[in-house]
């Protein structure tokens, strides 16, 4: 306002390339995902102790959906597992897309289930919902975003720890329990909120 420029609403903005949406748009076409019905799955995240051990049970949960998991190759062994454990359709896209080919290929799904990573900020950029695992290392400080944004978390009282977690096991991710998840996805997935969701 003080630059003299009125705006409705403030929100991130990306601008994808028409060659990396062209690629996402082949990639649903090839591998025959519904766009109304395919969830991005992100589960990596930069230390392995922010990854909740139990995605598997999280996905198995949901039914009528496919998904498509996106990551470097870090996550390549998480995606190969989950398309093991599960009956449902399954994109491995680890390690094999760029940044806007992720952008764009998030574009196209309903949901983004994901660690707390760069998924939630490209998930809000592209407006779509997401439901994210959040520990308490620097609970509040990076999520919620925005009204798009469901939480799920297990409060407790060492949550502000900055990672430096007194027993060791970080329990703020691997104790939630995966109902706590599901519940947040079918609650975003049935409707859109004014605010962000903490479940």
């Amino acid at each position: 306002r003080a630059l003299g420029v009125n705006v409705e609403e403030l929100t991130p903005q990306v601008w994808i390339s028409p060659a990396d949406e062209n690629m996402a748009e082949e990639t649903f076409r090839r591998a025959q995902l519904p766009a109304d019905a395919t969830i991005a799955v992100c589960p990596g995240a930069q230390e392995r102790y922010r990854i909740h051990p139990h995605f598997d049970r999280i996905l198995k949960e949901i039914q009528g959906a496919s998904f498509v998991i996106l990551g470097d190759n870090r996550d390549t062994a998480m995606a190969q597992y989950l398309g093991g454990a599960l009956d449902a359709p399954l994109l491995d896209l680890t390690g094999q897309t760029t940044l806007g080919q992720s952008l764009a290929i998030i574009k196209r799904c309903t949901l983004v289930i994901g660690s707390e990573s760069a998924c939630a900020q490209m998930a809000i950029a592209c407006h779509i919902p997401h439901v994210i695992i959040v520990g308490g290392g620097h609970f509040g400080r990076f999520v919620p975003y925005s009204p798009l944004t469901a939480v799920a978390c297990t409060p407790l009282p060492c949550f502000g720890c900055n990672w430096k977690c007194r027993y060791r096991s970080f329990p703020c991710i691997s104790e939630i329990d995966h109902r706590i998840v599901t519940g947040a996805v079918a609650q975003t997935l049935a409707a859109s909120a004014d605010r962000p969701r903490i479940f």
